[in-house]
C-alpha cells in the first residue's frame, strides 16, 4: 500500500466559514485550489499517481496567526468536522489528523472531541502563535537576528541558561582530556579561556565538538597510558572522515521565483537503487539565492556583472541542493601537529554517483519546462575550496561499534576503555548516508542522555 502520510486539506465547510466570517487574501487563495476541498478530485488524482491512502492535515498553519480567539475556536471545530466528514465518506482512502493552533484548555478540549468523537488521529501543532519570524529572504545560511529559527541556540541552549545546574563558558577552548593514574577515567578537562589555562572535573564527560574537533581533542590528549591519543587503541580516532558530496544548483525559470517559505521540498527517490545503478542521493530545495551571496560564491565569474543583473538572476532562480553519500575511508583522516593544528588528508569518493544525481535533476527540470541550458551549478564541493570550518555535515572520526579493535566507542557511545567519556555528535557515525545528519545527531544525543540518566540514578 502507498500512503501519502502528510497531505494538506482545507474542508469545504471551513472554506465557507472563513469566507463568511473571516475573509482574507489567505482564504481567497485557498478557494482557488479545489484539490484542497474536493474529495472526488483528490481521489481521482490519487488514482492517477498510484496513491492508495492519504493522511489529511490542515493546510497553511500560519492562517491561524492573528485570528481572534473566539473566531479561531469556531474555525477549529469546523475544520475538524470537515476533515472527519471526508474520512467518514471515504474511510478506505483517507485518515485525518487534528490541528492545534495554540495550546490552551479550550483547544485541548476540542482535541479530545476530535479524537474521541470524530475519530481523528494525532495532532498537527501549528506555527508558534508568537513566533518572531519575519518571513525574510535571508534565512538559510544566515544567522537569525530575531532568534526565530529552530536552531541549536534557540531550541537547545537559550531555554536552559537560567537553570541553576547549567553553566555556559564562552570564549573557551578545550585543549585536552587527562585521565586518572589508571588511564581508565577522564579526571580533568583542560581549557584555555581568557588567556589562562583552567581545569575542570566531572563524573561524566561528554565530547561533542564535531567530527574534526572531537578527534583533535582526543589526539591532543596523548599520554603515557594512551600514547596514540585518548580512546585510540584501535588507531581509528580521526579516520573515516566524511562530509557529503554536495552540489548547489540554480535553475533559471522564465517566471520570477519569490517564495515566502524556503526549502519546502525534498525527495529521496534516487536513494532507492534499481538493479542497474547504485543509490544516488537526496534532492532538496536550497535557501533563496541573492546577489550578495552570488558575489561571494563566484567572485571571478561575477566580477564584471552589475549588481542589478545578479539580482535579476536571483529573482528567477530555483535553488536546489544535491547530496550524495561520502563513503568512509580509513585514509580520509584528521591528524594534528605539534602545535595542535588540524590537518585533513582527504580523497573524494562517489564521484560517479554525484554526477549521476545531477543528470537526474536536469532530466526532472526538463520535464517541468526548464531547458537543460537553463541550469548552472554553484558547486561548493568540487569547484570551490571551502575551508574545513565551512563543512556543516562532517561526520566520522570516532566511529562507534561492537569491536574495540575497529571502533572508538561502544553502542552506548561510551569510549572503549574510558569509563566516563561519551560522545554526542556526528563523530560516532560509521557512515553518513545522503541526508542532513542533524536530526540523527539529535535523536542519538537523546538516546545517550537517557542512558546517562539511568546510569547516574
Amino acid at each position: 500500500m502507498v500512503i501519502d502520510f502528510y497531505s494538506h486539506v482545507c474542508p469545504r465547510n471551513l472554506m465557507e466559514a472563513l469566507r463568511d466570517e473571516y475573509a482574507s487574501d489567505e482564504s481567497a487563495a485557498l478557494f482557488r485550489k479545489p484539490y484542497l476541498y474536493d474529495a472526488e478530485k483528490r481521489i481521482a488524482f490519487m488514482d492517477e499517481v498510484g496513491i492508495d491512502m492519504q493522511v489529511l492535515v490542515m493546510v497553511r498553519p500560519p492562517m491561524w496567526l492573528g485570528m481572534p480567539r473566539d473566531v479561531m475556536y469556531r474555525m477549529l471545530r469546523t475544520a475538524h468536522d470537515g476533515i472527519a466528514a471526508m474520512v467518514e465518506a471515504h474511510p478506505s482512502r483517507f485518515a485525518g489528523v487534528a490541528v492545534a493552533p495554540r495550546v490552551d484548555d479550550t483547544v485541548l478540549e476540542e482535541l479530545r472531541r476530535a479524537w474521541d468523537e470524530l475519530g481523528l488521529r494525532g495532532v498537527l501543532r501549528a506555527s508558534r502563535p508568537r513566533s518572531a519570524c519575519l518571513r525574510c529572504n535571508t534565512c538559510d545560511g544566515f544567522p537569525c537576528l530575531v532568534h526565530a529559527k529552530s536552531d541549536a541556540e534557540v531550541i537547545g541552549v537559550r531555554p536552559v541558561l537560567g537553570l541553576e545546574n547549567v553553566t555556559l563558558l564562552v570564549g573557551a577552548e578545550v585543549l585536552s582530556l587527562r585521565t586518572d593514574s589508571g588511564g581508565s577515567r577522564v579526571s580533568t578537562v583542560v581549557v584555555s579561556r581568557g588567556g589562562k589555562t583552567e581545569e575542570y572535573s566531572a563524573d561524566i564527560v561528554i565530547l561533542s565538538a564535531g567530527a574534526a574537533n572531537s578527534a583533535r581533542i582526543l589526539l591532543r590528549s596523548a599520554s603515557d597510558q594512551h600514547p596514540n591519543g585518548l580512546a585510540n587503541s584501535s588507531d581509528q580516532v580521526g579516520r573515516n572522515y566524511m562530509f557529503h558530496n554536495s552540489t548547489a544548483v540554480a535553475a533559471l525559470a522564465k517566471e520570477p521565483n519569490e517564495p515566502v517559505y524556503q526549502k519546502p521540498l525534498g525527495l529521496n527517490d534516487f536513494s532507492l537503487a534499481p538493479d542497474d545503478r547504485p543509490p544516488l542521493g537526496n534532492i532538496q530545495m536550497l535557501g533563496k539565492s541573492n546577489a550578495m551571496a552570488m558575489k561571494g560564491e563566484e567572485p571571478k565569474l561575477t566580477m564584471l556583472a552589475p549588481h542589478w543583473s545578479l539580482e535579476d538572476v536571483a529573482r528567477h532562480s530555483v535553488d536546489i541542493w544535491l547530496t550524495t553519500e561520502d563513503l568512509p575511508m580509513p585514509g580520509n583522516r584528521i591528524t594534528v601537529d605539534g602545535d595542535g593544528k588540524i590537518h585533513l588528508s582527504y580523497t573524494a569518493t562517489n564521484k560517479v554517483q554525484t554526477a549521476g544525481l545531477y543528470e537526474e535533476l536536469k532530466t526532472i527540470l526538463n520535464k517541468v519546462g526548464m531547458a537543460a541550458h537553463h541550469v548552472y551549478d554553484k558547486n561548493f564541493y568540487m569547484n570551490m575550496a571551502i575551508p574545513l570550518a565551512g563543512v556543516a555535515h562532517q561526520a566520522g572520526t570516532c566511529r562507534f561499534g561492537t569491536d574495540p579493535s575497529t571502533s572508538v566507542a561502544n553502542t552506548d557511545c561510551r569510549a572503549h576503555g574510558i569509563d566516563n567519556l561519551y560522545f554526542a555528535d556526528a563523530s560516532i557515525f560509521p557512515s553518513i548516508g545522503a541526508v542532513n545528519p542533524a536530526l540523527t545527531v539529535m535523536a542519538n544525543a537523546i538516546r545517550v542522555a537517557d542512558h546517562l540518566a539511568e546510569r547516574l540514578s
